[in-house]
């Protein structure tokens, strides 16, 4: 989203389509990261990945709230854009 400012070609509005992406892949890496610790625990051995799985959450927890403060700021700016005109 930050691009759109040096960007000719593209809007601040055109470029929110990405964050419903943003959020699942945030979920995507909450729920993957969950697996892979479950497995880990379910094995004898400590399993590899486990670092992994505890990043991966970490990163997921962190992303779904930034990108749903994104959506929160887009659907603003939409509203601003669309009360202006």
């Amino acid at each position: 989203m930050a691009a759109t400012r040096w960007s000719t070609r593209y809007e601040l509005l055109q470029a929110a389509f990405a964050i419903p992406v943003a959020i699942v892949v945030g979920l995507a890496a909450i729920a993957l990261a969950r697996r892979g610790s479950a497995h880990g625990e379910r094995t004898l051995r400590r399993a590899p990945g486990g670092r992994a799985a505890t990043i991966g959450r970490r990163l997921g927890v962190a992303g779904v709230p930034v990108a749903t403060t994104a959506a929160g700021a887009a659907a603003g700016y939409g509203l601003l854009a669309y009360v202006s005109n």
